[in-house]
């Protein structure tokens, strides 16, 4: 059950680890933004960075879709949307969608009931307004049921799952421990930090975890990712090359 000062107060958790280095959030994905990244990330970049730098929110959401060729619509709003925000292009994205959900459903199918929500996310429908990515209290505040995905997993995950994800990720049981007793209390966020921390070598987020996309820039720079120029990968700086974690993560492929 929610506490009575959560309920009072829904922006507590948020409140706990402080402001992103300003007052507000910047607006991951949007042309030109503050929180647009530097590296550029493509189709056959993924399966890796998901491995290196995905929080367990998107981490969870991809190999769902990796595993069952499908996510209900939630779930692909988030995805679609985080993606977007890691620098993927509309023609990647529209690639990774197609290639996954016609593993299930004819090519027709998808392009009649699936590829305008991929442009719409983009923009380029309806109103053609450019949408951002879910910030971690959008994620918190969902209630995803039977057979969804979306949400925070810190939340959604009951004992035994969450436990699972993070030893999957090779995490050292003592601070898996930790992990999970942080999110039993209902500090989502701050959960989410200390699995960063434990997956990048006692890196930390200084800003404290507001957002996915935040997380996945901050895991980027901790790896030693520096922004690209022009096309392909982003150049990796000859004195940091990338470590990249000791494990393989759950269930990406």
């Amino acid at each position: 059950s929610t506490s009575s000062s959560a309920r009072r107060n829904p922006h507590e958790l948020a409140a706990q680890v402080g402001p992103v280095g300003s007052e507000r959030i910047p607006e991951y994905g949007k042309q030109g933004a503050d929180g647009e990244v530097g590296e550029v990330i493509t189709l056959k970049d993924l399966n890796k960075a998901a491995a290196e730098s995905f929080p367990l929110c998107a981490k969870h959401l991809f190999r769902k879709m990796k595993e069952d060729h499908h996510l209900r619509h939630e779930g692909r709003r988030q995805l679609q949307l985080y993606l977007k925000g890691i620098g993927l292009a509309l023609e990647e994205a529209m690639l990774f969608w197609k290639t996954e959900f016609c593993k299930k459903i004819p090519a027709e199918k998808f392009e009649k009931e699936y590829a305008y929500a991929v442009r719409h996310a983009y923009g380029k429908e309806g109103k053609r307004v450019d949408y951002t990515p879910h910030t971690c209290m959008k994620c918190i505040a969902a209630n995803p049921g039977n057979g969804e995905h979306h949400g925070c997993p810190f939340k959604t995950f009951g004992e035994e799952g969450l436990r699972a994800a993070l030893s999957g990720m090779s995490i050292k049981p003592a601070k898996v421990n930790e992990i999970v007793e942080k999110a039993k209390g209902q500090h989502y966020q701050l959960a989410c930090g200390m699995t960063f921390e434990a997956t990048h070598e006692g890196k930390t987020i200084d800003a404290g975890v507001q957002h996915p996309n935040q997380y996945f820039q901050e895991s980027r720079k901790a790896l030693g990712y520096a922004k690209g120029d022009g096309e392909g990968e982003g150049v990796v700086s000859p004195e940091k090359v990338p470590v990249t974690p000791g494990q393989k993560a759950v269930g990406v492929n």
